[in-house]
């Protein structure tokens, strides 16, 4: 993955794929074209980068799963408390 700055509202995930090696940042065009040409001409490099990326992916996969199963225990009660309120007409 080739990108800019303005990464901010995907901090962590960028953070992981570059300390993989998935990702790099480019500050401007000239930087974007010579990290192009380079992962076009370098096989090696390209396919480390492309091998680095979809395991750093992997990794994060089922994270919103996750999430909401960690949430469950606060979630739970609210529904069981609306279901009770909807049921009693108010």
């Amino acid at each position: 993955v080739l990108a800019g700055r303005n990464v901010q509202n995907f901090r962590e995930t960028y953070q992981r794929l570059l300390d993989s090696g998935g990702a790099k940042l480019v500050r401007d065009r000239d930087m974007l074209a010579g990290a192009v040409n380079f992962l076009l001409t370098n096989e090696v490099a390209r396919h480390e980068m492309m091998a680095a990326g979809a395991a750093t992916v992997e990794e994060m996969r089922g994270a919103l799963a996750l999430t909401l199963k960690s949430l469950e225990p606060y979630i739970q009660p609210l529904v069981v408390k609306s279901r009770l309120k909807g049921a009693n007409g108010r």
